[in-house]
């Protein structure tokens, strides 16, 4: 697997907050502000895709779902770094 992978998502904002939706990964997660909602995207992948990688499980690829914006969503490419993520301590 390589150290770094970017998938597209995409950020709308909610009431209160900044939701995330991640297609390719199939997951959602939130946060209080735009940054807050990147860096819980980027967390949530890095962890996703350790995971899979861990269990032996396919990783799906950037891009694997066919997908565009819906209402005010709007689409980032969200990179995460794995180097850090599988040091043990």
């Amino acid at each position: 697997m390589k150290d770094t992978l970017a998938y597209p998502v995409y950020i709308q904002e909610c009431e209160g907050c900044y939701c995330v939706s991640i297609p390719d990964l199939e997951q959602y997660t939130e946060g209080h502000t735009l940054n807050e909602a990147m860096m819980m995207a980027k967390d949530c992948i890095s962890s996703l895709v350790i995971y899979y990688e861990d269990e032996g499980k396919e990783i799906p690829a950037p891009f694997s779902v066919d997908s565009s914006p819906e209402g005010n969503e709007k689409l980032y490419m969200i990179d995460a770094d794995f180097r850090l993520k599988k040091m043990k301590p």
